[in-house]
């Protein structure tokens, strides 16, 4: 189970009962990813939420199609800042962050959009790599999410005999799999979120 699985279920069940939207983005680095579909994602599960579409959506929805045009991603922002108007309080929750393009500026656009939403909005960022969060100097606060090598031993270990290339390579050959299990522990690094 992911960090963001767990915080998810986490918020749904404590605010169940509330006036409360939790919604959610994967960043995928094998995707073409832009701040406008990752943007329209998030609207999109605001939407879903809902038995009914709003006037809002509606309108927008309209627009675009009499006029024939794809909307930007300031059309998107403004009916996601109308239709977060709707609760009380939104969480929206941006998994992997680095899986982002950084060159092309698609992190820090999309950053610098959610960002920007009410004060209603409670975001938090994950990421190999708090500087691709932290970055603009802003007031983020940040939490690193370490696994004990211990932990990351017994995982691996766990793991192999499961794996069947992986187990019928290294079946028998103890020193290859310490030399397997020590790489993995030496590379396994952390995780920031904000």
């Amino acid at each position: 189970m992911t960090i963001r699985s767990i915080v998810v279920n986490h918020l749904q069940s404590v605010f169940e009962h509330d006036n409360v939207a939790v919604v959610w983005i994967y960043c995928n680095y094998k995707v073409a990813q832009t701040p406008l579909n990752l943007v329209a994602s998030l609207l999109k599960r605001l939407v879903q939420r809902h038995s009914a579409i709003s006037l809002n959506v509606k309108s927008f929805h309209d627009i675009h199609k009499v006029n024939s045009a794809r909307p930007t991603l300031n059309d998107f922002m403004d009916t996601l800042r109308s239709e977060i108007g709707m609760y009380s309080k939104v969480f929206v929750i941006v998994d992997a962050l680095d899986e982002c393009l950084q060159g092309d500026g698609t992190r820090a656009v999309l950053l610098a959009q959610l960002q920007s939403l009410p004060s209603t909005v409670n975001l938090m960022v994950t990421s190999r790599y708090p500087s691709s969060i932290t970055r603009d100097g802003s007031a983020t606060r940040c939490l690193e999410i370490r696994a004990h090598n211990d932990d990351v031993r017994r995982y691996v270990l766990g793991r192999i005999p499961r794996e069947y290339r992986l187990a019928t390579h290294i079946n028998g050959h103890a020193t290859l799999q310490a030399e397997i299990i020590d790489k993995i522990v030496e590379n396994m690094g952390g995780m920031s979120v904000s």
